[in-house]
């Protein structure tokens, strides 16, 4: 039977008691984690980009492996990040544009979100959705005195225009933010001398009991800088913020958002960041048993620290032998979580009509965090090639190791009992225009650039699996810039001043920084390593003229679209 004949098959059990039209969204964001870091993928490059050898060390992930190989799941085996960084692909998630597009350049606290960017869950909102936001925002500041002591530029178009982000006011009717990255355990354990005395975990599967040194604020005024002169980065104050029942009518301005608007979590969180993102979406679907939701859940494994529970830094030895550590340890943590929340969904009947993504931020960072009290413990186990399963370089740069990351899709409605994957080239960016297709709206801004490509037509069938993606993705981070551009017959990339990233080496034979620019076929050679503008210069013009297009049209974006750069 054709793939198409089942899920139209499927589709037509399901229409007495399903909406389609109506599906609930979670969109699961992962952090720092790569495409050799999730147990899903069969696929490693041998040899690896640089060339050697390396081993194929997987950390434990059953939970996901089960969900994303299981009933009414497809995993796509070419997804991408919408940046090297993370608060870049926050931004692409939420409004389905390249981030440069709204000024959000690198990983920040302080840089506002644009308020006229329509993000996807306004789309959702207009339609009666409830939604909720959970975990890492990083999308600028939640309340206007954070400028007063977060880092940063504070003199920027977007700062003076809009001062805060806040998801209240982009969309999300509920929310329980961090404002940057919080630790994978204890996440709140700084925030409190009695919570710390009690032991907050700081690497090396290890509790430690600290006293709490004097800061320039009180406690639970001040998010993630309230710590700055703790020892362990694990006893930093970093706590949840939402809106406060007493906030007035102004609160829903940007521009005038202050201390008064939101609240913080005032209770110790004592295990695991991901159980407890999970909680909250147990108490939100509680609170709202009857109308479809869009939940954004943004977690903060695997980002230093990464510190994980000793049942999770002794439950295994690796492939190498080595026990599985932090950075292993903590996404087998990340993944017990989130089987927790898959029980969630279950539990209140919403799993079969839940469209679930899960994907992550970007590519791993694999060098050890001195802050921890057992740094080796810290790094990737087999290195950075382990953890994009041979694919070039890693977190903070535009090759593929860089934003190449585990992506897959599960909506049992739809999919029914098949299991597939898909070779089409997709994007966290494509969250926007797939929920806006399957709500059957437009996009609120027509005359605007959106890059996001709706995915419904590869989910139900009316496009083959491997079906070309015909346009282009971009990707920006300080001086680097790489554009993809997937035609019938080829995947061609070109890439400008690439970066070595937040790993160890940078692999041959480029150079760190080196001009370019370079030409590279993904589809017979996803490792990146030979350069074809010597041999095909038409192309290689061709493709280094459409990077500069791209980019020219990026730049009109964010002057003359979110208006968040002035010239």
């Amino acid at each position: 039977l054709s793939r198409m004949f089942v899920i139209l098959t499927t589709i037509g059990i399901l229409a007495t008691n399903t909406n389609l039209n109506r599906p609930n969204f979670v969109f699961i964001l992962a952090d720092d984690t790569g495409f050799g870091d999730i147990d899903i993928y069969n696929t490693s490059y041998h040899p690896p980009a640089g060339g050697g050898n390396f081993t194929v060390n997987v950390p434990h992930t059953p939970n996901l492996k089960d969900w994303a190989t299981g009933p009414g799941s497809m995993i796509f085996d070419h997804f991408y990040s919408g940046n090297p960084v993370c608060s870049p692909t926050r931004s692409a998630l939420l409004s389905g544009r390249t981030p440069f597009r709204d000024c959000i350049y690198g990983a920040n606290e302080q840089q506002p979100f644009p308020a006229v960017t329509p993000t996807v869950a306004q789309q959702a909102r207009s339609v009666g959705y409830n939604t909720l936001f959970v975990g890492k925002w990083h999308l600028g500041c939640l309340y206007g005195e954070c400028l007063d002591w977060e880092l940063g530029p504070h003199n920027t178009t977007a700062v003076q225009k809009w001062k805060s982000a806040n998801p209240g006011n982009l969309g999300f009717t509920d929310y329980h933010a961090t404002i940057a990255v919080t630790p994978t355990s204890t996440t709140n354990c700084g925030c409190s001398s009695e919570w710390a005395s009690q032991g907050c975990i700081a690497g090396g599967g290890k509790f430690v009991n600290h006293t709490i040194h004097p800061t320039n604020g009180t406690f639970f005024d001040r998010g993630m800088h309230e710590g700055q002169g703790y020892f362990y980065d694990a006893l930093d104050c970093q706590t949840f913020w939402t809106h406060s029942d007493s906030a007035g009518d102004y609160c829903s301005d940007s521009t005038k958002m202050d201390r008064a608007c939101v609240t913080n979590y005032s209770k110790f969180i004592p295990g695991d960041l991901t159980a407890f993102d999970a909680s909250l979406l147990d108490d939100f679907l509680t609170k709202n048993s009857t109308t479809p939701f869009l939940a954004y859940i943004a977690l903060s494994t695997n980002h230093v620290p990464h510190y994980a529970l000793p049942e999770f830094y002794y439950a295994y030895n690796d492939t190498l032998g080595n026990v599985a550590g932090d950075y292993l340890g903590s996404i087998t943590q990340m993944d017990h979580g989130l089987g927790i929340l898959r029980s969630v969904l279950q539990k209140h009947d919403v799993e079969e009509n839940t469209m679930v993504w899960f994907s992550t931020d970007n590519g791993p960072h694999t060098i050890a965090d001195k802050a921890s009290l057992n740094p080796l413990a810290s790094a990737r186990s087999g290195g950075q090639l382990a953890a994009t399963n041979g694919l070039r370089q890693c977190k903070a740069s535009v090759f593929e190791g860089g934003i190449r990351v585990p992506g897959f899709i599960v909506w049992p409605a739809l999919l029914g009992k098949s299991h597939s994957r898909s070779s089409h080239l997709s994007s966290s960016l494509d969250f926007m225009a797939t929920v806006t297709d399957i709500l059957g709206l437009s996009y609120p801004q027509p005359t605007w650039a959106l890059d996001s490509k709706s995915l419904l037509p590869i989910l139900n069938g009316s496009a083959p699996l491997n079906s070309r993606r015909n346009k282009v993705l971009g990707w920006q981070y300080g001086e680097q810039e790489a554009v993809t551009n997937q035609t019938d017959a080829h995947t061609w990339k070109i890439v400008r001043k690439p970066a070595v990233g937040q790993c160890s080496d940078m692999l041959p034979p480029f150079k760190n920084g080196e001009a370019g620019p370079l030409l590279f076929d993904l589809d017979s050679d996803p490792t990146e390593s030979n350069d074809l503008c010597p041999s095909e210069p038409t192309v290689c013009s061709a493709m280094d003229e459409l990077m500069t297009q791209y980019l020219n049209e990026v730049t009109a974006s964010a002057l003359h679209e979110s208006g968040c750069e002035i010239q």
